[in-house]
């Protein structure tokens, strides 16, 4: 790459790590807080975009704030679990995916987020009665009997 082409494309990912520190300020200090649930959307936005990015650590930052600013989004704790499994955190990723879950039971991707890292923390009893759930609630789903099984397999129980 020519020198003169390195030393924009720096000087874009510098102006954009500024645009974004600017950005963020604005957010915590100058918006009325009649503003909070469109603030918790931007973070919630600049939370995904991190993450799309690879920048996990900047969008586990951003969306613990999500969580901090509204304690029952579960779309902000499964996104944040799912990070934390990414990275191997499974203790922390248990938490927000177990929270996730109790939120919103039936849906089916906190289900198998929660069910996924129980199996990672050696809990397979646990993640077999989350994938029976599961099967009761999406009995057309096949794919789900198979987790279901095999977490059973897995936890040595009997069907």
């Amino acid at each position: 790459m020519p020198y003169c082409l390195a030393q924009a494309v720096s000087g874009m990912v510098w102006m954009l790590k500024v645009m974004r520190y600017l950005v963020l300020s604005l957010i915590n200090y100058l918006l009325p807080l009649q503003m909070i649930r469109f603030c918790k959307h931007v973070f919630k936005c600049f939370a995904s975009k991190e993450k799309i990015l690879g920048n996990l650590d900047n969008a586990a930052q951003l969306f613990s704030e999500v969580i901090r600013r509204d304690a029952k989004n579960a779309a902000a704790m499964y996104e944040l679990s799912n990070i934390y499994s990414t990275q191997k955190k499974y203790t922390d990723a248990l938490f927000f995916s177990k929270s996730a879950y109790l939120l919103d039971p039936k849906n089916c991707w906190y289900a198998l987020n929660y069910a996924d890292i129980l199996q990672k923390n050696k809990r397979p009893g646990e993640a077999a009665d989350v994938m029976s759930k599961l099967v009761q609630l999406y009995p057309d789903r096949t794919d789900y009997y198979y987790e279901w099984a095999s977490a059973l397999i897995y936890a040595e129980k009997p069907m």
